[in-house]
């Protein structure tokens, strides 16, 4: 594993150099504020979300679709960056960050508010620049967070989803909040930290591969990745498409059967292994390095004209951004991600834009 990760972020650090600076992440951000009216970007992206996540599950084949609308209020976070009003900004911030933990306690489902907030500070810290006090305490900080949100997760999903009273998120968020802290105790503290600490540690998923791959199960030789290629026909077209999951091959390849609905994988370096061994999973890893240096230079390269293309990161790199998330997931939602770019592209250009001059470039 470790040859893969060093070779992955060699590869990132190389082809990725020249859109890691924060100048030109500052300069694409003005060059938007110049070309599009952001308040009715935020406007337009609010109501696709909106009736994305209202669509979402009615129609099976455009699922997807409506999922990638419904992440648009993560832009719209991000846009808020971009206000140039501080008091407008702090109100539609809030407003925002409220929706999405409404929707989190009504779904149970807290990632999607997680990366939201974290994609944020990414382009919050970009744009502004963090102190070397900040960056030292950062990550103590975010494990901490990790961890209470962990313990918090697993009994609110226990509650949410296994009793079948009619009490609403916010009754039984008070009433977790209030349990652990009526539980909080130095045992409960080593408990907790000990379960979200193995339940975070991808490392222990993907090393049940190496375990288990050749001795018990052979190389997949290449096959889990080929799902890529029908992943990417949409459902709308092939309706009875077949579904490879990540839980499926932790079952097959990690010899491990999670516990209930919860979702484990072997993720992306358990999955290289599984499928070319050792000198395989690492030139493999080095290609989908390459694969992720290109997408972000695609998303960059286009938004040098003020086109919006890198506020579409957090749909098009959301499944890369997750170790845990197999390769055929990851591939198709970057794919379809860029597709979908170009249908909100037409509409920010219809709806959205400014009497602008392109003749300023990077």
């Amino acid at each position: 594993a470790i040859p893969s990760v060093v070779i992955f972020n060699v590869v990132i650090t190389y082809f990725f150099k020249k859109y890691r600076t924060r100048n030109y992440v500052v300069f694409v951000f003005e060059k938007i504020t110049e070309r599009y009216d952001i308040v009715k970007m935020i406007v337009l992206f609010s109501v696709i979300s909106f009736f994305s996540s209202l669509l979402l599950g009615l129609a099976p084949a455009l699922n997807q679709v409506f999922s990638m609308g419904a992440k648009l209020l993560t832009l719209v976070l991000i846009l808020t960056l971009l206000l140039p009003s501080g008091k407008l900004k702090k109100t539609v911030f809030a407003f925002v960050v409220v929706l999405m933990v409404i929707n989190t306690l009504g779904s149970g489902m807290f990632s999607e508010l997680v990366f939201s907030l974290l994609f944020y500070a990414l382009f919050r810290v970009l744009i502004n620049g963090l102190s070397v006090n900040l960056k030292i305490i950062l990550p103590f900080i975010g494990l901490i967070g990790l961890i209470l949100l962990q313990v918090f997760k697993g009994d609110f999903r226990e509650e949410a989803w296994d009793e079948q009273g009619n009490d609403d998120g916010f009754v039984i968020a008070a009433d977790v909040l209030l349990d652990i802290q009526q539980n909080f105790s130095s045992d409960y503290v080593l408990f907790s930290t000990t379960l979200t600490l193995k339940r975070l540690n991808q490392a222990y998923l993907s090393s049940r591969v190496l375990e288990f791959v050749p001795s018990s199960e052979g190389y997949a030789n290449g096959e889990t990745i080929l799902t890529t290629l029908y992943s990417l026909i949409p459902r709308i077209v092939w309706p009875d498409k077949p579904e490879l999951s990540g839980r499926q091959l932790l079952e097959k390849y990690g010899n491990y059967i999670p516990y209930g609905n919860t979702s484990m994988s072997i993720g992306q370096l358990g999955e290289s292994y599984a499928n070319f061994g050792n000198i395989g999973g690492v030139v493999f890893f080095a290609v989908y390095g390459l694969f992720i240096a290109f997408t972000v230079s695609f998303l960059a390269r286009r938004s040098t004209q003020g086109k919006p293309f890198l506020l579409f990161v957090p749909i098009v790199m959301y499944h890369m951004t997750k170790p845990e998330v197999i390769f055929s997931k990851a591939f198709n939602t970057a794919f379809k991600g860029v597709l979908f770019i170009f249908i909100m592209l037409f509409l920010i250009n219809k709806f959205c834009l400014k009497d602008y001059d392109e003749t300023k470039t990077l």
